[in-house]
């Protein structure tokens, strides 16, 4: 028997784990709530219907609530006798996962992109907290700002000299916050950070937190591939112009993508999500070395009017959240009128020049008004 503090909501727990699924179904229909009991037809337990269904959720005033992996085995084991806490770390409390549902995929597409997390050495003297951390263009310190808000632990450090800011996270219950949202969410090597955090959480600090695997789905149903294109991607307009001798005016546009090939610690591929990612966008998955430093990239530019169609259809569906949403805004608009085949009249080439000038290093008018609605 457990009893859970999920917000508001106390449930009795009695499971006997060795049933089959169907029985299981009916201990768990049989949840007691113990506190805010009415009879209000809005309270419902929703049951799993199918064995690969991995939610059960409990609506309870409008609130949903949802319990990972349905009661799974794995997630109750040895649930008897912990303290609440414990509890909550074994079995998460989703609500706040709900509450932050865009949130969630987003910071691990970011993260996967653009951070990385640091861990104290295990024979230092002196104790440390470890620290999950993601770097931003200094242009995007609204976006570093809004995400700390969110997290309410950490801080912000900012390196003039590179022309950056990085959000700051090492305060435990911080770090068990960051865990909550984007354990599960992970579709690269950089995974293995994450685990290694919840590794030290659980032996520092009494927990059992569950390390879910990479996310292996080929989809993109979420913000993901958004954080992940504000971290690593690029929106870009190029116009080849007759007036600078060249044979034929050419208006294009296109999203470029660029990450590295392998994880330096696992030595582990990228190969994978960056093959999905270009099977995605139809466009082909290319490598490219840098002139500067001699290292090889994984590359995917996607320019054709069908890959156009989809970045369109996906970016207002999952929205960008840095500056890139304005570069974005401003490429989405040149871009329809390639795919309208209109660009090449005198007033398109015109407003596909101002557009141009306007986007990435050369923009110098930023509106934020979209960070509201990342919560």
């Amino acid at each position: 028997m457990a009893k859970l503090n999920l917000g508001s909501i106390y449930l009795k727990i009695d499971i006997d784990l060795s049933l089959d699924l169907d029985a299981k179904k009916s201990s768990i229909a049989k949840l007691l709530p113990l506190k805010n009991t009415n009879t209000n037809t809005s309270n419902k337990i929703r049951l799993p219907l199918a064995q690969n269904q991995k939610q059960s959720r409990f609506l309870n005033k409008g609130c949903l609530m949802s319990f990972c992996d349905s009661f799974s085995p794995q997630a109750l084991q040895g649930s008897q006798g912990k303290t609440e806490a414990n509890i909550q770390d074994t079995i998460y409390p989703l609500w706040n996962k709900y509450k932050n549902k865009i949130l969630n995929s987003y910071l691990a597409g970011l993260f996967e992109g653009d951070g990385h997390i640091w861990l104290p050495n295990i024979n230092w003297k002196k104790k440390h907290n470890p620290r999950f951390c993601i770097t931003f263009a200094l242009k995007n310190e609204p976006l570093a700002k809004k995400i700390l808000e969110i997290i309410e632990y950490g801080h912000i450090r900012y390196k003039p000299k590179e022309n950056a800011c990085v959000l700051i996270v090492s305060p435990v219950k911080g770090l068990k916050k960051i865990i909550w949202l984007i354990n599960g969410e992970l579709r690269t090597p950089k995974v293995h950070q994450l685990h290694k955090l919840i590794d030290w959480i659980n032996v520092n600090h009494s927990s059992n937190i569950i390390k879910k695997s990479v996310n292996k789905e080929s989809n993109f149903n979420n913000s993901w591939l958004a954080g992940f294109v504000d971290a690593d991607g690029s929106f870009g307009i190029r116009h080849t112009k007759i007036e600078n001798k060249a044979k034929k005016r050419q208006i294009s546009c296109r999203l470029r993508i660029e990450q590295r090939m392998v994880d330096p610690i696992t030595n582990e591929s990228y190969f994978d999500i960056l093959n999905k990612i270009a099977f995605f966008f139809n466009c082909n998955l290319l490598l490219r070395k840098q002139v500067a430093t001699g290292n090889v990239y994984f590359s995917l530019t996607a320019s054709s009017s069908k890959s156009i169609k989809i970045i369109i259809d996906y970016f207002e569906c999952y929205p960008l959240y840095s500056s890139k949403y304005l570069d974005y805004k401003d490429w989405a608009e040149a871009a329809r009128l390639i795919l309208d085949k209109k660009q090449y009249t005198n007033e398109s080439i015109v407003k596909i020049d101002s557009l141009k000038s306007n986007m990435n290093n050369s923009r110098v008018y930023f509106n934020w008004i979209h960070l509201n609605k990342l919560t």
